[in-house]
């Protein structure tokens, strides 16, 4: 999701969106654990229902549609990553 184009100086973050797609029940929730791990909030279901059309069409498909901002998510990562890469230093010393 780019939120940036040449009319827009808002500093409007640009997102990441992953839908964690339900074509079988415990896939769908192993999906959406992971992309809660990841740092992703749940924006809603895109269900089957007749209002839902219009993200079936971009998605492809029924699940959760899950977002998050890159800049919080790459924060969350680098901090994580930082941390892990200082724990391997220590354990190869």
């Amino acid at each position: 999701n780019d939120n940036n184009d040449n009319n827009n100086n808002n500093n409007s973050p640009i997102s990441a969106e992953f839908l964690a797609i339900d074509d079988a029940p415990e896939q769908h929730r192993k999906l959406v654990q992971y992309y809660k791990r990841a740092g992703f909030q749940i924006i809603k279901y895109v269900g089957d229902g007749f209002q839902d059309i219009p993200d079936r069409m971009v998605w492809g498909g029924c699940g959760t549609l899950m977002r998050e901002d890159i800049d919080t998510l790459l924060q969350r990562w680098t901090t994580i990553l930082n941390k892990s890469r200082a724990r391997k230093n220590e354990n190869n010393e």
